[in-house]
Order: C-alpha cells, then structure tokens, then sequence
C-alpha cells in the first residue's frame, strides 16, 4: 500500500475516531483544529490510542496550519473553498445528516468503530463513479467493509439499527431488564449486546437521529433527558465507576417500569429464548423490506448486519429453505446477492 496524507478538517468526535481509524501503516495523518483547547483534548485522546498501537505507525499530527490542504491526497470535511483549491483531491466528509455536497463523498464509520468495520460510502451530486471507487477501495485499505449508501435516505445500517432500538424499546415496556437482554444477545453469537454497545457511541447519537425523524421512543429518550448519555457520561443503561468497565444499574428497572405505567403496557416474562427470536425476526422483516425497496442488494444488507451490528456471522445461511424464514441464518437475504 502506497502512503497517502489524509488530512481532516477539525477535531470533532468522528474527526478524531477517523483519524484513529487511520492509525495503521500507509496512512500519514493531520488535523487542522485552529482551536487550542479542542486540538489539545484531541492530541491527548490520539496520544493515549498510540501507546496500544505499532511504534511503526504515525500519532497523526495536529496543527492550526491549514497550509497542510496543499499537500493532502485525501481531505476529510474540507474548510469552505477548498473544494475548488483541491480537485485533485478524494473529498470526503463524515457528517451524517443531508445530501453531501457536489464531489464529496460520505465516509461515515459506524459506531463503536473500534469494534465495527462497516463503512457507509454516499456519493454526492455528480460525484464521479472513480471518485466513489476511491472511497470503497479507501475503506478497503483500512481494514473496513463498505456498503453503498443512497443519498437523501437511511443507509441499510441505519435502518437495521432503528428496528433493533425500536424493538428493544417495545421489550423493555413488557418488562425485559437491559442487561438480560445484552446477555440474551452475546449468547445469541453477538459480540456485544445492544445496550452496551448504545453506551459506547453516546445515547444522544440515536437521539439525535429520533428527533430529526420524528420517532419518539419512551424509555431511550427518558434515558437522555436524564443525562443518562453512556459511558462518556460516566452512566447510561450501566454504570461506569471510575471510568471503567459496565456495571449493572438496579435503578433502571424503576424508570423502565414507571414508562410501561404510562403507556399503560402490560409487562410478561421473556424467555432467552423469546427475546432472540424477538430481535432476530425484527431484523428479517426490516432486511426484507429493504430489498423490496431496491437500495440494496442482499450481500450489502449481509454485510451491514455483521460488521454493523456485530451480528453472528456463524449464523448466516447461504441455502434457504423456505421462502418465508423462520430464523434470521436461513433468510434470503443473508450469504448471497440474489434476490428472492
């Protein structure tokens, strides 16, 4: 692999997760952050990552010099202008939100990114096809598996995403406790539970994402408002004393049984059993109707339930059986790119 400088305009949190991505051999790394304090806090966080890394690979570098722009062969999130100076250049951006500009392409790295390899690459407005290959065979090149996005819509990984919250929301007003379920889950062959894993990418993303979808959610909206934002707040549905690992939270069965009161659900038992097949089914009803839609093909909606959401590749059938599947490893969708 050739070395490439890939340099990223700012310091916000997916600036500095992808830069942390880029910590790997073939990769030279530059923030411009013209603010003392934030490139200070991202120089700390990025020193701390490198003591874990190879001593051959490069702590990127942080400076307030945008002079840095001239040399780049990749510029992520670029300053206003410099779009036109640098048409030379691979433009990507790691915004969620909109279309992405004209030539720019979005570089979005699903959460955890230290667990999750999925990438979303979304073109922008005549963005050229060469451009678009660059970003998949960028992602490649780190290690990450890419997934086509459309513009203008939720990615297959979003979209994936929003049904599992939202069906975990629906069990937890019937009475599932989180940590059962994360527990239900990492049996399952998860590698990480959904409620832990929401802990390590901040509850306030999901919300974000609810209030600009108008998809309101009792109990994981109940959890921010609170101040319940995950580990980085030091509690979310776990506890985090001293900044280290998860552990239990018994005052959350309270706040979950009194949002059940209110919506006036009525709560039963939940076998492991049950709550698997619950959030499995969940995820072959939302991967069908994205195939239905036609954004996708099969082998992408694979590849975002594994490296996206950490489910069990030793799960996935290649050979369904049935035309309507009874469990998410002989649906359709998964092992192979044809369609039902």
């Amino acid at each position: 692999m050739k070395v490439r400088h890939v340099v990223i305009s700012g310091s916000e949190a997916g600036a500095v997760t992808l830069a942390q991505a880029l910590m790997q051999p073939g990769f030279v790394t530059t923030l411009i952050e013209p603010d003392v304090h934030a490139g200070d806090r991202a120089r700390f966080f990025l020193g701390r990552v490198a003591r874990d890394h190879d001593p051959a690979v490069l702590t990127p570098a942080i400076t307030a010099d945008d002079r840095a722009l001239c040399t780049a062969d990749i510029v992520v999130d670029a300053p206003p202008g410099a779009l036109g100076l640098r048409s030379d250049a691979l433009m990507l951006a790691t915004d969620s939100g909109g279309a992405p500009a004209p030539g720019v392409v979005r570089f979005h790295l699903f959460a955890p990114a230290h667990m999750r390899r999925l990438v979303e690459i979304t073109p922008g407005p005549d963005t050229p096809a060469d451009r678009v290959q660059a970003a998949m065979d960028l992602a490649r090149d780190m290690g990450r598996i890419p997934v086509l996005a459309t513009a203008g819509l939720p990615s297959v990984g979003t979209r994936l995403q929003r049904r599992l919250y939202e069906t975990a929301e629906g069990m937890l007003l019937q009475g599932v406790i989180p940590h059962e379920l994360d527990e239900a889950m990492v049996a399952y062959g998860f590698d990480l539970g959904l409620f832990e894993a929401q802990d390590l990418i901040g509850l306030d993303v999901a919300y974000g994402d609810r209030k600009r979808s108008a998809r309101p959610a009792m109990v994981f909206d109940r959890m921010v408002q609170e101040g319940r934002l995950g580990k980085k707040a030091g509690v979310g549905w776990y506890r985090y004393p001293g900044g280290g690992g998860a552990v239990i939270d018994p005052l959350l069965e309270d706040l979950i049984r009194e949002e059940a009161r209110f919506a006036g659900v009525q709560g039963r038992h939940f076998t492991v059993k049950e709550m698997q097949k619950t959030l499995v089914q969940a995820l072959i009803n939302e991967g069908m109707a994205i195939l239905a839609d036609g954004i996708a093909t099969a082998g992408d909606i694979t590849r975002a339930a594994i490296h996206g959401l950490g489910y069990p590749p030793a799960r996935v059938g290649d050979k369904p059986t049935q035309r309507q599947p009874a469990g998410f490893e002989d649906l359709l969708l998964l092992g192979s790119d044809r369609a039902p």
